[in-house]
């Protein structure tokens, strides 16, 4: 502390704010003049208007972003999907290491596919659409997803494919907010998929290989499951019509 005391103090025998702020590890300024007293340090007063810039920027902290665009939400059916890949450690029985997932935003309805790598999300996603349209469920007009090389290459697609006459809206980089419908979904469904697998208690080797068979089933009870949000299930909001196994038909 003596040759620090020598380094730093001014001519007059006082440190300055700044520099015993900095030395003593940044604290506030009531502990810091604590912390002069104790050490038997003498400290001058504090510059008016004077503020520590590495405390500013060590505390600053990314503005919050709101989770739902109010005046450009979905208006009806197929009006957005919105997608997102997350990847798993051990590859399913079927073979597939990622799990694709799909919201309509309108009705919350989601759709799990299990694809063995990401550049396989072109080739899942149109087939999925066309059959959409082509049942009747749907004609999907917008697409959000982040700015994934797999996703650019499922526009590249789409756009010479002319019957499909998709748009895409990328999220901007680090904010999953802007796509956070999906997002919560997957901690919803992921914890649901390891619920079923601890019921199951099957071994380490073979539960660890089912997670792609929970995840399906986690997400078609969970389209019939109605929250706190929807008086009644997405299934039902999707399809139009109660599942036949609860209508008592």
């Amino acid at each position: 502390m003596n040759t620090l005391h020598c380094k730093q103090k001014k001519s007059n025998g006082y440190y300055t704010f700044q520099n015993l702020h900095g030395l003593l590890g940044h604290p506030n300024d009531g502990l810091l003049a604590h912390m002069a007293e104790s050490l038997n340090l003498q400290l001058e007063p504090k510059e008016e208007g004077h503020v520590c810039k590495h405390c500013a920027t060590s505390k600053a902290q990314r503005k919050k972003i709101k989770k739902k665009n109010v005046s450009n939400l979905a208006t009806y059916t197929g009006h957005r999907l919105m997608i997102d890949i997350s990847s798993v450690n051990v590859e399913s029985y079927g073979g597939n290491k990622y799990w694709l997932l799909v919201i309509d935003e309108f009705t919350n309805h989601a759709w799990s596919f299990f694809i063995r790598d990401r550049s396989d999300t072109a080739e899942v996603m149109m087939r999925f659409i066309r059959i959409q349209r082509k049942r009747g469920n749907m004609t999907v007009k917008i697409i959000r997803c982040d700015n994934s090389g797999e996703n650019q290459s499922f526009e590249e697609e789409a756009l010479n494919s002319t019957d499909l006459n998709l748009k895409f809206e990328y999220t901007a980089p680090y904010t999953p907010e802007q796509n956070g419908k999906v997002e919560r979904k997957y901690q919803t469904l992921y914890g649901k998929t390891r619920a079923m697998l601890n019921t199951a208690l099957l071994p380490i080797s073979v539960r660890n290989r089912c997670w792609a068979q929970c995840a399906a089933l986690a997400t078609i009870l969970d389209n019939l499951t109605a929250s706190s949000c929807y008086e009644i299930c997405a299934r039902t909001k999707f399809y139009g019509s109660v599942p036949r196994w609860t209508s008592g038909n």
